[in-house]
């Protein structure tokens, strides 16, 4: 299997747990060779998107790859002549794959055009959210909609360490606030995540802190933090918690869950549908509903010996590193796209 990616980041080689996923691969014989196509970088470099499109097609071409993976192309236009180009120069049927891992809402961040004419073309699309989601995709008539949850990667995240017994805080929370000053055009879970940080800024004073951006009129504001720095921060707590955005979908978590649990700091996140299929409540996680829930379990939590909080810290590490990394994701996207290409390929 030769892979070729075309892959989303804003410079080159910053999706260090997809790369790293892939090119073990190559390490372990599962596939030949592995190209990276990075769009958004090719695209400030060469001044617009037509002759981002006509470079890509010549390294397809050159390439020669059995699977095309498209990661996240927002509202990039792929025009049918592009489609028509890459399989016309290819030696074998390639399977069109495509990784998305944002979820869209209706009204407020609506989902892409583009994204939508692009699944139209692929013979495969991977989900990080199943039910009316997945749906929207399948009424599109895509071809084959695969539900595979977030992932952390093991390259920046779940490093060895000591735990300490001794901590800066007692609960953290890593998110982001953008209140939107148009009525009822805010994102899905703002007032949820205001009233969280209020509640519990009030509760557990300077043992709370808040890190992300737009929480400057906070009292538990500690100010943005770089990607790879969450496991260092939430290390310096007893516990973290979580609440997503979009949690009316079934099965969805962003990828802040799965980098806390590698953490190995025991975690509170937003119970959505189709969690308890995924995680064991009071095991690798804790579940809350509402705001008032997650202030009485953070409180059942913390009167704990603080050893069986570091026993759920490392059930949900080592549950995480088990089912919820980038190598078991794209383990099992490789898995099916297999399946789809001796289908394409049969004589």
């Amino acid at each position: 299997m030769r892979f070729f990616s075309v892959i989303n980041e804003p410079v080159e080689g910053f999706q260090v747990g997809i790369r790293g996923a892939l090119r073990k691969k190559v390490d372990m014989g599962v596939v030949e060779d592995v190209e990276f196509f990075s769009f958004l970088v090719e695209e400030r470099k060469l001044g617009n998107w037509k002759r981002v499109l006509d470079k890509l097609s010549i390294r397809i071409k050159d390439f020669q790859p059995t699977i095309i993976l498209f990661s996240h192309t927002g509202k990039r236009f792929f025009p049918e002549e592009f489609f028509s180009r890459i399989i016309e120069n290819n030696s074998c049927q390639p399977v069109l794959a495509y990784d998305e891992r944002d979820v869209y809402g209706y009204i407020r961040k609506p989902l892409p055009q583009g994204a939508m004419q692009l699944a139209k073309k692929m013979d495969v699309i991977f989900l990080v959210a199943a039910g009316q989601f997945a749906d929207r995709f399948r009424k599109l008539e895509c071809k084959k909609v695969i539900f595979l949850p977030h992932v952390g990667n093991t390259i920046q995240f779940g490093s060895s360490w000591i735990p300490s017994m001794k901590r800066e805080f007692d609960i953290v929370l890593i998110a982001n606030f953008h209140p939107s000053k148009i009525p009822f055009m805010s994102m899905p879970g703002v007032k949820e995540r205001k009233k969280l940080v209020s509640v519990f800024s009030k509760e557990f004073g300077d043992r709370f802190a808040v890190f992300g951006k737009g929480w400057e009129w906070c009292q538990a504001n500690r100010g943005p933090i770089p990607f790879e720095e969450q496991e260092n921060i939430l290390r310096k707590s007893w516990l973290s918690i979580g609440l997503d955005h979009f949690s009316s979908y079934e099965f969805y978590f962003s990828d802040r869950l799965p980098i806390a649990l590698l953490s190995e700091v025991a975690h509170l996140t937003k119970w959505n549908k189709g969690l308890e299929n995924l995680f064991v409540d009071n095991k690798h996680c804790v579940f809350f509903e509402s705001i008032e829930e997650s202030l009485q379990k953070a409180h059942v939590l913390l009167g704990k010996p603080r050893e069986e909080l570091l026993v759920m810290g490392k059930n949900g590490a080592d549950w995480a590193r088990k089912y919820f990394t980038e190598d078991k994701r794209m383990e099992l996207m490789i898995e099916q796209m297999k399946i789809i290409y001796v289908e394409k390929n049969k004589k």
